[in-house]
């Protein structure tokens, strides 16, 4: 059993944020509370939100040392958390708010950018597509409009990446449902063997992080899963895309 380090004096870790839309004539109360900690349930860090004019800050007093990745999932739990805060008090006041958490400041005062997605380098694509192209594609597949609000999302609701990431794969498939008539299971093989891809990819690779989230439970996925969550569902999404720009014949390219 790994050891959990604890420290005698209290850490503060500081996530900054973006509010989005600004809040106009409205301002949200300082708040204050106990959490269970994330690296032990039997005891308390303390959490405290304040809204400000340039963004919000979520502070965390914590006796544990927390460490890069596990600062990763932390910020999941504290998205779950303080989008609870906003739509509490957004509901009540007929508005609706979201939340992006860009980095944390260390007890050290160092910045740790918390990046939610992989960086425009990591994300470029091989089949040198672009917005106009991929934007007059949209009128020939529903699935594939569908496809990128999902990625979308993905990107802005990390705390559910998995869901997201997973229901892109899903949007894929129905096209096959439908274009070929075929039923769930079918349309998972044809899937497959149009955009070359390895059998059970999805279901091993993706699908057991959106699970939890399917069902309503917090996920709890690092930074670097996330990462590499996104890097292999990109990766299928650009085949699919690539797919319908050629006419909607198998593509000839190595498996992935």
């Amino acid at each position: 059993m790994q050891e959990i380090k604890q420290s005698r004096t209290t850490n503060s870790y500081i996530f900054i944020g973006k509010l989005y839309p600004k809040p106009i004539n409205f301002k949200f109360p300082y708040f204050e509370s106990s959490i269970s900690s994330s690296k032990d349930n039997s005891i308390s860090d303390r959490m405290k939100i304040l809204v400000k004019e340039e963004g919000i800050n979520i502070t965390i007093d914590s006796n544990f040392e927390y460490t890069n990745e596990e600062l990763g999932v932390l910020k999941n739990s504290i998205l779950y958390l303080v989008k609870g805060f906003l739509d509490s008090f957004g509901y009540c006041n007929h508005m609706a708010f979201n939340i992006d958490i860009q980095g944390v400041l260390l007890p050290n005062k160092e910045l740790l950018p918390l990046l939610a997605v992989p960086s425009e380098t990591e994300t470029k694509n091989i089949y040198s597509l672009d917005g106009k192209a991929i934007l007059n594609l949209l009128h020939k597949s529903p699935s594939l409009t569908r496809a990128l609000v999902d990625y979308r999302n993905a990107m802005m609701i990390p705390e559910d990446i998995g869901f997201f990431l997973y229901r892109i794969t899903e949007d894929i498939r129905r096209h096959f449902e439908k274009k070929f008539s075929l039923n769930k299971k079918d349309a998972w093989i044809k899937m497959n063997e149009e955009l070359v891809l390895s059998h059970d990819l999805i279901k091993l690779k993706i699908k057991p992080f959106a699970d939890e989230s399917r069902h309503g439970a917090l996920t709890s996925v690092t930074n670097k899963k996330g990462l590499d969550l996104f890097m292999l569902t990109r990766k299928i999404l650009d085949r699919f895309i690539l797919y319908i720009q050629n006419g909607e014949k198998k593509l000839q390219i190595e498996s992935l």
